[in-house]
């Protein structure tokens, strides 16, 4: 199950939606060391990578099954925690940089 939950969350990194072009090899989802050559692409799919381990981990502590949606949701709270601590801090050019166009996806 934990393998189905890692390709969904790699058909939606290649989807339509975000369009990033990466294979989920053991170096990537261990390391987050991707070769693409766009920085946002590459710090976004990175922060992905590690959230999908994350919630995966969260997921089997809680004796539950990871699931695309459920992921969603939590990417989409995940983001707005983030939007929340960069107005705080008066730095919504940085997420905005980091998260350019993609917000509204989720």
């Amino acid at each position: 199950m934990y393998k189905l939950f890692g390709l969904t969350v790699s058909q939606l990194l290649k989807g339509n939606i975000l369009d990033i072009e990466t294979d989920l090899t053991y170096e990537t989802i261990s390391f987050c060391i991707t070769k693409i050559k766009s920085k946002q692409k590459s710090i976004l799919t990175s922060f992905i990578i590690m959230l999908a381990k994350y919630f995966i981990f969260k997921c089997k502590y809680n004796e539950t099954l990871p699931t695309l949606d459920h992921f969603k949701l939590y990417l989409r709270k995940t983001i707005k925690i983030e939007e929340t601590i960069a107005m705080l801090r008066n730095n919504l050019e940085g997420f905005n940089l980091k998260w350019n166009g993609y917000v509204q996806i989720f």
